[in-house]
């Protein structure tokens, strides 16, 4: 029972992780000229990145803090929601949030606060929970390169593997972060 429940786990990680390249491939990688980024997408709404946003706040490795803004896009222009969307739809901003993440380099450990909070969560690569809709922001991980990317011109998880062989950045998305 507990191998079953541990290939689900990672199935389901495996599923989540695959999102922004997957399942989104008809939303754009990019917007903005390429200063936003994809970061996450269902339901005709596009969640992406701001590159130009990203701030350092602490600089203490192997301990670092980056905020970045995220930015909603909708797609929808006929008022109901769908995954399949036209590359060239014209879209509306909906809002920003600002994502702020502590990263510890040494453990891979993520944990963030939104809009300004001192609610920090924490964002934990194999934990199915994490990488779902269900599980909160399921944009946490990917926003999160973006940003350590942008700070520091390298990646946080790079080629680091859940407990299931995954990556928790598939190489796939990891190319639209160096543009």
């Amino acid at each position: 029972m507990k191998r079953l429940m541990t290939l689900w786990a990672a199935l389901c990680l495996l599923v989540g992780l695959s999102l922004p390249v997957t399942a989104h491939a008809d939303y754009p990688e990019t917007l903005g000229d390429g200063k936003y980024v994809l970061v996450a997408a269902r339901q005709g709404m596009g969640w992406y990145a701001d590159r130009t946003s990203a701030a350092v706040h602490q600089y203490a490795p192997p301990n670092y803090t980056i905020a970045i803004q995220v930015i909603t896009a909708d797609f929808n222009t006929d008022g109901y929601h769908y995954d399949h969307i036209n590359q060239n739809s014209p879209y509306r901003l909906r809002g920003t949030r600002t994502f702020t993440f502590r990263y510890h380099w040494h453990t891979k450990q993520l944990s963030y606060a939104v809009d300004g909070s001192n609610r920090w969560s924490s964002w934990n690569y194999d934990s199915p929970e994490d990488n779902t809709v269900a599980g909160g922001y399921s944009e946490i991980p990917f926003a999160a390169e973006v940003a350590f990317y942008e700070a520091y011109r390298m990646a946080f998880f790079g080629d680091t593997t859940n407990s299931g062989g995954f990556r928790v950045i598939p190489a796939e998305a990891t190319r639209l972060y160096g543009k």
